[in-house]
């Protein structure tokens, strides 16, 4: 009877939950209750893996200097990432187990688990297509290393800049260039094609400029500049004695001309 009692313990199938709430592709909330709610011992974060993220923070940056992307890059992919959870993993059945990874400091209260979705680890499934990276520091790193795949994350990255994503900032109702420093720090911001973008959203004003009036303003600061003119033709002297040496300032007129031109 202990025998028989002893394998049935062995045999059980394992449990299952449901995950109720996706923060990031590798961090959510599993309904261990049952009560529909995601609370505060609930949060999972998936062990080994790190998926990347819809933000431009500065804790990030190692993760893309290790993959060879920028920041705008990572968004993009990090954003397909968080498509990707919401899509496949959440009110779904997943089975977790959880490691004895520890928490470090500036960790959020999530326990580290191994997390397996249609008997499929949620973790290398994330690597395999192109949506995170290995953890090195964690106890099962070597084991997902073979499916990390920093071409597939390149190559997504690439895809996404080709649509011509900006940022959105949804308090101010502006757009930002990807690049544009000011839209990086926006806190309340989403990823839209400009080509999607509704007509009341104003270009952001230090990334987006009217390039007929800048050419215009231009054309009103270089006039009359030359030292002797012809027709069409403008002609300009170096003078040695102001200039010694080549500077990246443009304090003479030939490069500011020839710069115009170009």
């Amino acid at each position: 009877m202990i025998t028989f009692v002893i394998f049935l313990c062995q045999n059980k199938p394992e449990k299952s939950y449901t995950v109720i709430h996706i923060i990031n592709a590798d961090t959510f909330y599993v309904d261990f209750n049952n009560n529909d709610k995601p609370d505060l011992d609930e949060l999972v974060k998936i062990s080994s893996v790190n998926s990347l993220k819809p933000s431009f923070a500065d804790y990030l940056e190692p993760q893309l200097e290790y993959i060879g992307i920028d920041k705008p890059s990572g968004v993009l992919v990090g954003q397909l990432a968080n498509k990707y959870a919401q899509q496949n993993l959440l009110y779904k059945n997943v089975k977790v187990k959880f490691t004895k990874e520890k928490l470090k400091e500036e960790d959020l209260g999530y326990r580290f688990a191994v997390v397996s979705l249609n008997e499929q680890d949620w973790g290398m499934t994330l690597l395999a297509n192109g949506f995170g990276t290995v953890y090195r520091e964690s106890e099962n790193a070597r084991k997902y290393l073979k499916y990390e795949n920093t071409y597939k994350i390149k190559q997504l990255a690439k895809e996404e800049l080709d649509k011509n994503y900006v940022i959105v900032n949804l308090k101010t109702e502006k757009y930002h260039k990807l690049t544009c420093k000011y839209g990086q720090i926006v806190k309340d911001f989403v990823l839209i094609k400009q080509e999607e973008l509704p007509d009341f959203y104003e270009k952001g004003v230090f990334c987006f400029c009217d390039e007929e009036k800048e050419q215009e303003k231009l054309e009103q600061q270089y006039i009359k500049n030359y030292d002797i003119k012809s027709g069409n033709i403008s002609m300009f002297f170096t003078d040695f004695t102001k200039h010694l040496k080549p500077t990246n300032d443009l304090v003479d007129e030939n490069a500011r001309m020839l710069i115009k031109h170009i």
